[in-house]
């Protein structure tokens, strides 16, 4: 016994599976689903023709009181004097219209209030001759009464006599819904005095009413006339025509008016009974399934528990953790080559990231000393060269004044040590710029501060100001109109802003995509390694891509550049508002 549960540790993932799941879930739901299907079997099929008659001539005597409803309240309407009256004082030619319209208001109160308490709502009553209309519960103009009388005339030629006509089923009473039918009751008033062809009393009732009572707890219903039209189903399948096998049918007479009313239910609702025993074995199968599944995960999870603790140290490196190794076992299994492996992989990936970020150093290292020997010596002759002649003219505090500010920018570009700055020494360092470029731009332009004072104790990177504002002098101080810039410090939404506007000669969508995309290669410049491109990913790589600058611009009228920064402090670390 002990070598056979070695050998089956040893063995491949696989295949302890399959024998788990073969003698624990599959044999045991193969022997119970069996002995269910005989006791099924031994089942007889019982009451397989017992269908629900009763049912069905409840349905029939509902219809059939709706039709002794009908012509019961046809017969009170010929009864009913004052209708009988209004229709002779209506056909008589010498009735003036106000007399013939208090007929007819008196004749719609009385039908009005018999009908809507005795009749279905959606019931037409009305009173016509074969080429004149007395009165209709719906509209005149959308009432076809002359066709629908010409058509019962032809079928019933003693339409004159007072015998009904009951019910007679027909189509396209109404012009606005043509497919719609009735089951109509026709009956004639005596002639009148005067001449007048007869008059007719209409009872129509729409089919569409039998919904109320053929709705069917199992299977279909289908009401039928003596010619066999389908007066209503209840579904677009016609049970009645089609003969399918697997329906049972029952059919009922409404006698006294010539319908039929038949019943189709699918087979598999009357072998209902079968079915529940069917279901209650199915019950038992799945709780002793329930059982086996239960033991059958149990050993199932004990042999996949190295799996999830891979799964496990691999999510925890997915979150960053890149310590996360495996204690190794000493399994021979495909979960002990895996682990192996993992650990294998985990020491590369933490070797190829040391090396890569130990590169990255070096390229940025690189990166950095090359932007520092960028200085433009073509600024660098042009300050000296005003000092110079301000030397000459004997302006010493200008001179003192120029120098100075050279000295710190010279100093803030050369110190390598730090690239984050306060915010107050950035402003420092783009007054030191404007201050030579006035010199040399003497009286064409100026520049004026708007700085929240909560921002001078945050923390920015260095030189982000200073190739904006040297991009509009450059680029508009050989303008006609004194150039004015206005640099903005603000805090909005959480972040510094910095809104440096110009009224220069503005740029078009194609020179800011040049502007933030190629890198300025004029040697007029005066920090041209550190240009707009440069400024842009610095933000980027520091803070990271929602971080920026933007333009605003328009041609010959203003120029807009906004810089978004989070708020930190000089250290380093975020503040919160």
């Amino acid at each position: 016994m002990k070598k056979l549960l070695t050998k089956f540790k040893n063995s491949k993932l696989a295949s302890r599976l399959i024998l788990i799941i073969l003698f624990f879930l599959i044999i045991p739901f193969l022997l119970f689903y069996f002995y269910s299907y005989i006791k099924i079997e031994d089942k007889t099929k019982q009451q397989i023709q017992q269908i629900t008659m009763e049912s069905n001539r409840q349905v029939s005597m509902s219809i059939e009181n709706l039709l002794d409803q009908v012509l019961k309240i046809s017969a009170y309407f010929l009864s009913e004097h004052q209708i009988t009256d209004s229709i002779r004082v209506m056909q008589d030619p010498s009735t003036s219209p106000y007399n013939y319209l208090q007929q007819y208001l008196q004749l719609n109160n009385t039908i009005s209030s018999i009908s809507n308490s005795m009749l279905p709502q959606e019931t037409i009553v009305t009173l016509a001759s074969r080429d004149r209309l007395y009165y209709s519960t719906v509209p005149a103009d959308t009432l076809q009464f002359s066709e629908l009388l010409a058509q019962a005339a032809s079928e019933y030629p003693k339409l004159d006599h007072a015998i009904p006509v009951f019910p007679y089923y027909h189509t396209g009473f109404l012009s606005y819904a043509p497919s719609s039918s009735y089951l109509s009751c026709i009956r004639a008033l005596a002639p009148s005095a005067s001449g007048e062809s007869s008059c007719f009393l209409i009872v129509s009732l729409p089919t569409d009413t039998m919904q109320d009572f053929l709705i069917p707890v199992n299977g279909d219903f289908l009401l039928t006339d003596n010619q066999n039209h389908v007066l209503y189903a209840t579904s677009d399948a016609d049970p009645l025509f089609t003969f399918d096998a697997n329906y049972i049918r029952s059919s009922i007479d409404i006698a006294p008016y010539g319908l039929q009313l038949i019943h189709a239910i699918p087979g598999s609702d009357i072998y209902s009974d079968v079915h529940t025993l069917r279901n209650q074995f199915l019950l038992y199968i799945s709780v002793w399934t329930a059982f086996f599944l239960a033991v059958t995960f149990c050993l199932i999870y004990h042999q996949l528990r190295p799996l999830a603790t891979l799964k496990q140290h691999m999510l925890k490196i997915q979150n960053g953790d890149l310590n996360a190794r495996i204690s190794s076992e000493t399994t021979r299994d495909e979960i002990g080559l895996l682990t192996q492996t993992f650990n294998t992989m985990l020491d590369r990936l933490n070797q190829l990231i040391q090396e890569i970020q130990e590169k990255q150093k070096q390229e940025s290292e690189l990166r950095f000393e090359m932007l520092l020997a960028q200085i433009n010596p073509h600024f660098l002759f042009n300050t000296l060269n005003s000092i110079k002649w301000m030397s000459i003219v004997a302006q010493t505090d200008t001179i003192t004044t120029t120098i100075t500010s050279l000295g710190r920018l010279l100093e803030i570009s050369m110190n390598k040590m730090n690239d984050i700055i306060s915010i107050k020494e950035e402003l420092e360092n783009i007054r030191s710029y404007i201050q030579i470029q006035q010199i040399r731009y003497a009286g064409q332009f100026t520049v004026q501060y708007q700085i929240a004072p909560e921002l001078l104790s945050l923390s920015s990177p260095k030189l982000i100001l200073q190739p904006i504002v040297e991009n509009a002098i450059l680029h508009n101080v050989s303008t006609n109109h004194l150039l004015k810039i206005l640099i903005q410090g603000t805090i909005e939404n959480g972040n510094v802003v910095f809104h440096i506007t110009d009224n220069g000669s503005g740029m078009n969508s194609t020179q800011i995509h040049d502007i933030l995309t190629t890198p300025f290669r004029d040697k007029s410049h005066v920090f041209r390694g550190i240009g707009i491109v440069n400024v842009n990913e610095r933000i980027h790589l520091l803070y990271g891509a929602s971080y920026g600058i933007s333009f605003d611009s328009r041609v010959g009228h203003y120029t807009r550049v906004t810089i978004i920064l989070p708020m930190q402090t000089n250290t380093g670390e975020p503040k919160t508002c």
